[in-house]
């Protein structure tokens, strides 16, 4: 009994030992993710300043503010006219230039832009209590992206070679407004007309950006009933090569994204196909022109599109929601044109430094079947797709 009893205390003490060394010799485990702090009884804040009124061409707004206590905030900016949203989330013991939210740059998150004339409410709030800080702000011009920012190209209006806006804000749409930009269209006067840039209050929506978006609309008057109509945009200067709409840089088509926004009833009857338009120059010339379908000659054609022998890259985008979305589509996921007179004989190569026209169409789903679509600030991006909270 003895030697059992010894046997017995020997195992134990070995088996505890065992326990206490592989305890003591644990790896230390780390955890990964963002710091919480929550504000403790009696957190105050004060001090809260925040820049008014701003030009967002040309300024930020600052915001400072100074806490009792280390802990998790949020600054949050709401436009009292657009409805717009931006906010920023830090850890810190106070709201300066070098803080999360301590300077704003005039963008949102989600869906709608801020708008020149537009005051803004501006709150911090803290985790763990409902004690918040509140002011307020005013924007005289909203912020452009595209300022400074290479890798953003508006498309828009063009005049002279220049976008003048970029979501059919400030310029109504012309139809047969060639070469720069225009509507063209097979659609019965159901509605009339086709394409317009309409109010918000018209649609009984909000604008992306502005007050103004463009409609495109009606009933099909092909035989086979389905396409609508479409608008087509081009750089302007249709002999030269300033004609091509894109950075003579932009030679990966996995980079390049055409983004826009569009606005769906829910209907499901609506498709909008995107085309890019290519010249490859790969056609005969004659007398320094290129043959067109039907053949023809025109020196203006040496930096323009030929459907018959270049390329068209499509996409297809089905509007089956309700509301606005932001679609971004990147060049390499478009496909040749399957029709050999419209895009579908060029050299198969995706060339998006040789683009010279974009277009969008709607085509309708079923045949003859009324169709409508809202668009809003098209923009085409380069290296990932457009975000405005950037």
């Amino acid at each position: 009994m003895k030697l059992r009893a010894l046997i017995i205390m020997i195992v134990t003490t070995l088996l505890v030992s065992g326990v206490v060394l592989y305890s003591c010799t644990r790896k230390k485990v780390e955890y990964l993710g963002p710091e919480y702090l929550s504000a403790p009884a009696g957190f105050t804040a004060s001090n809260l300043t925040v820049t008014s009124p701003v030009d967002f061409t040309s300024g930020v707004c600052n915001v400072t503010a100074n806490f009792s206590n280390r802990v998790t905030y949020t600054v949050t900016f709401k436009g009292l006219v657009s409805g717009a949203v931006r906010s920023y989330t830090g850890v810190n013991n106070l709201i300066d230039v070098s803080s999360s939210g301590g300077i704003w740059n005039g963008s949102n998150d989600g869906l709608y832009f801020f708008r020149s004339g537009e005051p803004v409410d501006v709150t911090v709030s803290f985790l763990g209590t409902d004690y918040t800080l509140k002011s307020s702000m005013m924007i005289t011009t909203e912020r452009n992206p595209f300022t400074g920012n290479p890798n953003l190209i508006p498309l828009g209006v063009i005049s002279g070679g220049t976008v003048i806006n970029n979501g059919y804000e400030f310029s109504n749409v012309n139809p047969g407004s060639f070469p720069y930009q225009f509507a063209f269209s097979t659609a019965k006067a159901v509605p009339t007309p086709f394409a317009e840039r309409v109010l918000e209050t018209v649609e009984k929506i909000k604008a992306i950006n502005g007050t103004h978006v463009l409609r495109l609309s009606g009933i099909s008057a092909q035989p086979d009933g389905f396409f609508i109509g479409g608008i087509q945009h081009r750089a302007g200067a249709l002999n030269s090569v300033s004609s091509f709409m894109l950075p003579t840089t932009w030679t990966d088509p996995s980079q390049i994204y055409f983004n826009v926004y569009i606005c769906g009833n829910g209907a499901n009857y609506a498709t909008v196909n995107l085309e890019f338009h290519e010249s490859d120059l790969s056609n005969p010339l004659n007398a320094g022109g290129k043959f067109e379908c039907p053949v023809t000659t025109n020196i203006e054609n040496s930096y323009n599109h030929d459907p018959c022998t270049d390329d068209g890259w499509v996409y297809a985008i089905p509007v089956n929601f309700t509301g606005w979305r932001l679609i971004s589509v990147k060049y390499s996921n478009l496909s040749r044109s399957v029709s050999v007179n419209n895009g579908g004989s060029g050299d198969g190569i995706k060339e998006p430094t040789r683009v010279a026209r974009i277009q969008m169409g709607v085509v309708a789903t079923p045949a003859f079947k009324e169709a409508k679509v809202l668009l809003d600030y098209p923009v085409i991006s380069y290296g990932a797709p457009f975000d405005p909270s950037k």
